[in-house]
């Protein structure tokens, strides 16, 4: 299973396990819904709302193309087995491509 830079649950129970039990019954969640992921998520947010606020349009997109939480949000909503949220994802990135194929070769500003 590709895990984008999450780890699996089972690498975590196994990594906790060799820790006190103080800090394995502080980690719940696994995957996306993991504590230590967390940070990453409010620092993402603090950045993004920074740079709707201070920055150019093109600049946003890169930004918000380039982090992590975006595809790894992606990924576990693809990992549903939910058959809309796959079709929902892989057409929102298809959507992404093409128009940037057709905003790009029109000479308008795509990152």
């Amino acid at each position: 299973m590709i895990s984008l830079g999450l780890r699996n649950s089972a690498e975590n129970t196994s990594s906790l396990s060799s820790n006190s039990s103080s800090s394995t019954s502080s980690k719940k969640g696994k995957g996306y819904f993991n504590e230590e992921i967390l940070v990453f998520i409010f620092y993402w947010f603090f950045l993004l709302i920074y740079i709707l606020l201070n920055a150019h349009v093109q600049i946003i997109t890169r930004f918000f193309a380039s982090m992590p939480p975006l595809f790894w949000f992606s990924a576990y909503l693809y990992s549903k087995k939910k058959i809309f949220w796959k079709k929902f994802i892989l057409g929102i990135f298809i959507f992404y491509s093409f128009l940037g194929c057709i905003l790009f070769s029109n000479f308008y500003p795509w990152t």
